[in-house]
């Protein structure tokens, strides 16, 4: 027996599909904190009162009579060549039946198309006559007023939205004309051998997101520190690799956009491993960066359904924040909250923080900028001093992004974890108990403010620390490495 899921996975990689099959689901934690049942929260959105309710295993013929019996099935199986589906919601109409599927995000986008299909495939095969097609998402316009109002939070569209989040295909015509015939890739999975496929590196193992066994297949600690696959942005490196171009030597420099990125990148290699703009890099420093100097960084979870008052579905909650502050010595600032405890937050932040100079974060504009830019519009007694920091806020990882620090040792990563050991490899996370940001994420779910760990919260502000110190190692780094000879820091 197989899912849809499998068919899925196995048109992406063959080898995803047998080891999520044959080993296991690999570990994985969710970035978005989903608490109640979708499937629930849909029913009562599209105002079910009675309905017929599959249950794992089920046949046929038991999800036959549920759509004689019944107007509305929720979560029917229906299985075809022993190719299994489940249906979130069909509903009969005079014309046959509309089907609903479920999108755990604000904007359904037409790449989930293919996976509808694939269900519905198998409802045609059974002869069953869908006629229209519906996704059931997120309001983009709710905000929580008081209780939690169930049907304002969803809504459902019969289009797709595109990159600018404004509807575009509509999602029955899109099917319609997709009018694919998965026998043959349903075959080809059900005569899969693991023995004679060729493992291969190729774009599709990151596509979205790394896959979940990458490093079941290949190891990267084998690649050397000038491997193309670390090239940035350069898309064809697959192609190239799998021709035998292996290093930045072996390219050719007109088969690449030589981006600034890019350009360090070879430079910090042919220097000896690393590349630094001295001129830039001083420059940028003194354009931006005022003292005293601060270093923040802050944690926090997503929620799909907003718990709060005045929360947005899909609204960040930050629930924790380093801050190390550099004036005639290194001074060292932190707090974490429970539940609800963004205005604690604010009123905390705003007590530690100095009234001048830079606040350095790393990767900022897509960080602490959106936290605070949502405090400032939740709370709006606080939006001016709120702004005040916004303004006052440094990236500092725009040297990196701008292609004027580059050091081979980062294999072409670009996270501070990354840059970290190339600067001082005795400081890394390894030490720590909570090493990694989802880590921490999901080690705070776990604490309410009536059941506190101690040992967990100590965890957490460690790690949290460790984050703002190692902002002021790597400013420290850059500061000495632009210094005119003869200079004092």
């Amino acid at each position: 027996m197989y899912h849809v899921s499998d068919l899925k996975r196995f048109q992406r990689c063959p080898k995803l599909y047998y080891l999520m099959r044959n080993e296991g689901k690999s570990s994985r934690i969710d970035f978005v904190r989903v608490d109640e049942a979708v499937s629930i929260l849909g029913a009562k959105k599209l105002g079910i009162k009675t309905a017929f309710v599959g249950k794992t295993g089920d046949s046929n013929e038991v999800s036959f009579k549920g759509m004689n019996d019944y107007k509305w099935l929720i979560k029917s199986r229906f299985e075809y060549d022993e190719l299994r589906v489940k249906i979130p919601f069909l509903q009969k109409t005079e014309e046959g039946w509309n089907a609903y599927f479920i999108h755990v995000g604000i904007f359904p986008r037409d790449n989930h198309l293919e996976y509808y299909a694939m269900n519905l495939w198998v409802l045609g095969k059974l002869g069953i006559k869908v006629n229209r097609v519906y996704v059931i998402h997120f309001n983009k316009e709710y905000i929580r007023e008081g209780d939690l109002n169930y049907n304002k939070l969803l809504t459902v569209s019969d289009c797709f939205y595109n990159q600018s989040h404004n509807p575009s295909k509509n999602i029955t015509e899109a099917w319609k004309a997709w009018n694919y015939d998965y026998e043959k890739n349903l075959t080809c999975l059900k005569g899969f051998q693991i023995e004679t496929f060729q493992t291969e590196r190729k774009a599709g193992c990151h596509r979205r997101m790394e896959c979940p066994y990458y490093n079941h297949c290949f190891d990267n600690h084998e690649l050397s520190d000038d491997s193309i696959l670390f090239l940035m942005a350069f898309t064809d490196k697959y192609k190239f690799y799998q021709k035998g171009y292996r290093h930045f030597d072996d390219l050719p420099l007109t088969k690449i956009d030589l981006s600034k990125q890019q350009y360090a990148q070879i430079m910090a290699h042919r220097n000896g491993g690393l590349f630094l703009d001295k001129a830039a890099l001083r420059f940028w420093m003194k354009e931006h960066i005022v003292t005293p100097v601060s270093f923040l960084d802050f944690e926090w979870d997503t929620y799909a359904i907003p718990p709060y008052h005045k929360m947005a579905p899909f609204q960040v909650l930050p629930f924790q924040y380093s801050l190390h502050v550099l004036e005639e010595e290194l001074k060292h600032y932190e707090y974490i909250g429970f539940e609800d405890c963004r205005e604690a937050f604010i009123k905390h932040l705003l007590s530690s923080l100095p009234k001048e100079g830079s606040i350095l974060a790393y990767n900022a504009d897509g960080g602490e900028v959106l936290r605070l830019e949502e405090l400032k519009r939740d709370f709006p007694a606080y939006a001016k001093e709120i702004e005040g920091i916004i303004n006052r806020l440094v990236d500092i990882s725009i040297p990196y992004s701008l292609g004027m620090v580059y050091s081979t040792k980062m294999r072409g990563n670009y996270s501070i974890k990354s840059i970290l050991p190339t600067i001082d490899y005795h400081l890394d996370y390894d030490n720590l108990d909570i090493g990694k940001a989802m880590d921490a994420v999901t080690t705070w779910r776990t604490l309410t403010k009536e059941e506190i760990d101690h040992k967990v919260v100590d965890d957490l502000l460690a790690y949290c620390a460790m984050d703002t110190y190692a902002l002021y190692v790597l400013y420290e780094w850059l500061k000495q490495k632009v210094l005119k000879e003869g200079e004092n820091a």
